[in-house]
């Protein structure tokens, strides 16, 4: 393990949670210059409490960006498992998660290390601030675009009533309990077969679903609904308004991610 590739992926906007896992896991393996990491996906799945699709599709947007290399291959009890690296030049040009806090120009102060103003010992130099002190956010807001800010209790219940009042009367309805304790493990990202996704996409994706069938013939049953994702084909990738979709709301990462591109995620 390294802890130098460690502390620099930790650092970086990877694009979301999904991602950052996956990354911190790679670097946690990775030699100092970022090779030697030698890991099944099902392994990183496991590990990670992913599903092995969210893996396998993480793992080929980073081969595709370039931040890891395939090196090689080595036998192992399956047959072969790929040996990656991490690509230590892109990971550095992604945006940071922190904003710099300028102390960088702080004034140096003499201090000794017992306090005491004739003590022997040798004097070091000390910044007031140092730099990579970081300063906590000040409002509510500010925590609310933090990028591991969770909805709260009253927030989930709320959400999933909209959701079952939402859902169509002509489709099997049932299991109301069992629907809302699926609901609040997907939105904390404690389902392990179902990838991890906010209130606000779930009941967007349901909205577009119903406005789409205007005669609802056939309706999954809620259960159905959320143990099979149903919202992603609205909301995921090919989704979004030219589909029958509505544009999924943009997470703190690709927020970052955004910006830091000039305005395209």
């Amino acid at each position: 393990m390294s802890n130098e590739v460690s502390v620099l992926v930790q650092k970086r906007v990877a694009g979301s949670a999904t991602k950052k896992s996956v990354l911190v896991y790679l670097a946690d393996r990775a030699s100092d210059d970022g090779s030697g990491i030698w890991t099944s996906k099902a392994h990183i799945a496991a590990d990670t409490e992913l599903s092995k699709r969210s893996v396998q599709n993480v793992m080929n947007d980073f081969e595709a960006s370039g931040l890891i290399i395939k090196t090689g291959k080595k036998k192992c009890q399956n047959g072969y498992t790929f040996e990656y690296s991490i690509n230590l030049d892109v990971a550095k040009s992604l945006p940071e998660t922190r904003k710099s806090t300028g102390a960088g120009d702080s004034p140096v102060h003499h201090v000794h290390l017992t306090g005491a103003g004739d003590s022997p010992q040798d004097v070091h130099h000390v910044h007031p601030n140092l730099p990579l002190t970081i300063h906590e956010p000040s409002n509510a807001q500010e925590c609310a675009d933090d990028l591991f800010h969770k909805q709260s209790n009253s927030e989930v219940t709320d959400s999933f009533k909209e959701f079952w009042d939402m859902y169509p009367k002509n489709s099997r309805k049932a299991n109301r309990k069992g629907c809302g304790v699926k609901f609040a493990q997907i939105i904390s990202g404690k389902c392990k077969t179902v990838d991890q996704a906010d209130a606000e996409t779930i009941i967007a994706g349901l909205k577009a679903f119903i406005e789409t069938r205007p005669d609802l013939q056939y309706v999954p049953a809620p259960m159905a609904w959320l143990n099979q994702a149903k919202w992603e084909a609205f909301t995921g990738p090919g989704g979004g308004p030219d589909n029958g979709g509505e544009p999924k709301p943009l997470s703190y990462a690709q927020r970052v991610l955004r910006d830091f591109n000039g305005g395209s995620a």
